[in-house]
Formats: C-alpha cells, sequence, structure tokens
C-alpha cells in the first residue's frame, strides 16, 4: 500500500506464467482478444482475436484452429472486441468504425468454419464512424433485462460507450439508430490542469461506467444523470491504461503505465461524492 494513498492498493510487478497453448494463424501482431459466451458442439469455447492488419478470428479451443477469419478493419489495427451473444460482435478499428457482425452467417458462431474476405458474412450488420483514433477500447453497456428478440437472437446493447472525437470526453452512442446516434457526452473531473485523453472503460451496470485517464484518474460516472462524473478516485501517477471489476462490483482493478495495479472499493451506488470507498 502507497503511503498517503486514499483509494485502492498497489501491487508491484508480477511475473506472467508460461503459456499452455500458442494458437498461430494471424499475419500480423496480435492487438486485441476476447473469449465469445458461446461454446462450439462439444462444449468447448471459442475464442475471438484481432490483429494489427484488421484482421478477426475465431478460434476452437477443441482443435486449436480458426473457425472464422474476417477482414473487418481492412489495413488497420483490430483494437477492441466485445461478444453479445447469439454469434454477434462489436469490433473497434484504428480506421475509426466501430462494427456489429453476425458470426452466424460466418459459420462461426456455432462451431462452424468459414472465411470471409468478402460479401455474404463480411458485411457487417451495423456500423458507426466514431472519428476517434485513440487506443481506448469502446465498450457496450449491459441491459438490466435483455431478453430475446423474436428471431431467437439477443437484442443489440442499448448504449456503446467510446471516445469522443478528440479523446477528451465519453461519447455514448445508440447504435440501434441508423445512422448511430450520439446520446450524451459525459465529461471528466480535472485533478490536475486537465484530466487528458480517456484510456479504458468498463461498464458496472447498465447505467454505472467507470472510465480511467491519462492522468491517472479512476472516474465514475452515472447515466441516469449524464454530465461530469459523480466520483474521481487518484490511483496512479501515469495514464490509467485498463480497468476491470467483478461480477458484484464490490472493487476495480486497475493497471497503468507505472507498472502498478490498484484495487480501489466501490461503494453500492455511483452517488456523488461516495462513488468509491476507502482503502
Amino acid at each position: 500500500r502507497n503511503p498517503g494513498r486514499r483509494h485502492g492498493v498497489c501491487v508491484s510487478h508480477m511475473q506472467a506464467p508460461p503459456p499452455t497453448t500458442v494458437l498461430r494463424g494471424h499475419r500480423s501482431e496480435v492487438t486485441s482478444v476476447r473469449f465469445a459466451p458461446w461454446a462450439d458442439a462439444r462444449g468447448q469455447p471459442t475464442l475471438l482475436s484481432g490483429s494489427g492488419d484488421g484482421e478477426l478470428r475465431a478460434w476452437s479451443l477443441r482443435t486449436h484452429r480458426s473457425v472464422v477469419t474476417l477482414a473487418a478493419h481492412s489495413g488497420k489495427a483490430l483494437i477492441g472486441i466485445h461478444a453479445l451473444g447469439g454469434g454477434r460482435i462489436i469490433t473497434q478499428g484504428r480506421d475509426g468504425f466501430v462494427r456489429i457482425w453476425d458470426l452466424e452467417r460466418s459459420g462461426g458462431g456455432g462451431g462452424g468454419s468459414g472465411h470471409c474476405g468478402g460479401g455474404g458474412g463480411s458485411t457487417p450488420l451495423l456500423e458507426h464512424n466514431a472519428s476517434c483514433l485513440s487506443f481506448c477500447q469502446a465498450v457496450p453497456a449491459p441491459s438490466a433485462a435483455p431478453g430475446v428478440a423474436h428471431d431467437g437472437v439477443p437484442p443489440l446493447p442499448p448504449l456503446v460507450a467510446l471516445p469522443s472525437e478528440d479523446a477528451t470526453e465519453v461519447s455514448l452512442v445508440d447504435l440501434r439508430q441508423q445512422p448511430a446516434a450520439e446520446a450524451a457526452r459525459l465529461l471528466p473531473i480535472a485533478t490536475r490542469e486537465r484530466a487528458g485523453m480517456l484510456m479504458c472503460l468498463h461498464f458496472l451496470g447498465e447505467h454505472d461506467l467507470l472510465a480511467g485517464w491519462e492522468d491517472g484518474t479512476l472516474q465514475r460516472f452515472d447515466l441516469r444523470a449524464p454530465g461530469r462524473a459523480v466520483g474521481c478516485a487518484p490511483l496512479h501517477s501515469e495514464p490509467l491504461l485498463c480497468v476491470d471489476a467483478g461480477p458484484r462490483a464490490k472493487a476495480a482493478v486497475t493497471g497503468a503505465a507505472d507498472c502498478h495495479l490498484c484495487v480501489v472499493p466501490l461503494q453500492a451506488a455511483a452517488a456523488a461524492g461516495g462513488a468509491f470507498g476507502e482503502a
């Protein structure tokens, strides 16, 4: 624990364990990975990965082979993947686009195989030009009552959070509208001269959002009263690069360019002045 640090407990350098399996197939550096919420016909999980040339692959962890190859963001790095269920995923590329794909049409939603270089499943269901080239990943909001669409496919998320054009604010976009429309802007609390660029995002619930900033702060937003952050925890001396939280959202874990991990308690509700607990 850092003396004088009000929020969070910090842990220094931890060595990563050796890999148990290596999946080969990408022709460029791997830039994003995500486990899908569906399995193949034998119950084995599916892994999604994106690379620096914009390629998306879905992998069978039973055969260790890719079952779908998709040119999702041709020539530009794929920096974010989120699986929505029902074979649908969201990808984000350094071309500025956020796209929704249906891997069932590509053969990868239920363990099939396919290669989509053009036409058919290589056409996104929806897309939005975010006009932002930062490395902050867009994240979909969870739905309190997800339900099932009439065709058996889960509906699209109500909102997607992503950086604004200059990456200094949070933009909330409704991808269900065509063209996609911005629903709100969220503004950070500046602890120094300014908070800087938005670095990472994580939803705790349908209306509860965490955001990490270049000034090392973790900030919390209540989407029922969009505007400025309702809480701010200065955790790191360098940009805050990643954040995650457990399923019950009792604490968040952050990582930063200062090579520290911080664990910060979370209050049950994102009330003004009480968004974060004491370490």
